[in-house]
């Protein structure tokens, strides 16, 4: 079962074993200048134990889900809940 959680950038590996997407909703981990706040990271694994320093937002979801949804102001408790109501909504739940 695919589990997605949120993973400090400073805790993601050069070439992680699981899918993260960055802010920017991409696979390619960018460069942060120095100075400049890392991005947000959500990532996904099917292994049972979660990378350090992750953070569980839900599990199930489809095999290939599309993105997930921005971060928007609201904080990260009203993401968690919007993450799951996306992931249900990719009916892989």
């Amino acid at each position: 079962m695919n589990k997605y959680f949120r993973i400090p950038f400073a805790n993601v590996p050069t070439t992680p074993t699981y899918t993260v997407w960055f802010a920017s909703w991409s696979q390619e981990r960018p460069v942060v200048e120095p100075g400049t706040q890392p991005p947000f990271v959500i990532g996904v694994t099917t292994e049972d134990k979660l990378p350090p320093g992750a953070t569980l937002l839900a599990e199930g979801g489809a095999k290939d889900p599309p993105p997930p949804p921005p971060l928007g102001a609201e904080g990260s408790s009203e993401y968690q809940k919007a993450f799951g109501v996306w992931l249900y909504s990719t009916k892989g739940e």
